[in-house]
């Protein structure tokens, strides 16, 4: 396993294993993307502007590379080795990272239509990784109307919240809630520093009692999914705010 990678070791792996999807083999391919995944993971990045330009160019130049969405074995790799560059970025350089926030989830949410598990599943990690970066910058952006061009929390939201309804993204249900559970995790940032509201209780109720309503339905699949999502909702709003919100009788009718 790799560990403790130091950030000046990064450009020329990096560059190198960049190289290699250009070859057309997708065993190469997959291979570079995984060993970037651990890269990121392992390394010991740290807030440098220089470890910030090495891991932006690596994002750039997987972006410019995305397979086709029908290629079940690149694409797990290469939406995940998205998610870790970005938090990478985003230990490196918050701000900075933000700025890429909407292009890099748009990219990867691509991915997400597919009846490949093991690319839902990918594509449900990275969206995960990308959760954890965003900045208390970006929540109020959302809440207060924002200027244009911000990352807006509110657009995830509103996006996640269709594709529950959206039959294209039945079979990706379980991913889904597991993306919302960590969004939840994210989201808990106070709105105000002296206050104790989370920015998952001013942005998030409304798809919670959508979870809660999709749980108590009688065909409903992923109800241990769902319990995912709600025990990380009390954990982070409160069990005041959750249970003043969704339904008491969690439970279906004919149980």
């Amino acid at each position: 396993m790799l560990t403790q990678i130091n950030a000046k070791s990064i450009p020329p792996i990096t560059t190198t294993l960049l190289n290699l999807p250009r070859l057309g083999n997708a065993y190469l391919s997959q291979t570079a993307y995984s060993i970037l995944s651990d890269l990121f993971t392992a390394s010991s990045t740290t807030g440098t502007a220089s470890a910030a330009e090495q891991i932006l160019a690596v994002i750039n130049g997987v972006l410019e590379a995305p397979p086709p969405k029908s290629d079940n074995i690149i694409s797990p790799s290469w939406t995940r080795v998205l998610g870790d560059a970005m938090f990478a970025y985003h230990v490196a350089d918050s701000s900075a990272c933000a700025v890429e926030f909407n292009k890099v989830w748009k990219s990867v949410w691509s991915f997400f239509d597919t009846n490949h598990p093991p690319t839902r599943q990918a594509v449900a990690e990275s969206l995960g990784m990308l959760t954890r970066c965003i900045t208390s910058s970006m929540v109020q952006a959302s809440l207060t109307g924002g200027e244009a061009g911000t990352p807006s929390v509110q657009g995830i939201i509103s996006q996640i919240t269709k594709a529950l309804d959206a039959l294209t993204f039945a079979s990706a249900t379980r991913e889904l809630l597991s993306v919302i559970s960590a969004l939840v995790s994210s989201l808990n940032i106070h709105v105000e520093p002296e206050k104790s509201t989370t920015a998952a209780e001013a942005l998030l109720i409304p798809l919670l009692s959508k979870v809660a309503d999709l749980r108590i339905q009688r065909n409903f699949e992923h109800k241990e999914a769902a319990d995912v999502v709600l025990s990380t909702a009390m954990r982070v709003v409160g069990p005041a705010v959750l249970l003043a919100a969704i339904p008491l009788n969690l439970e279906p009718a004919d149980r």
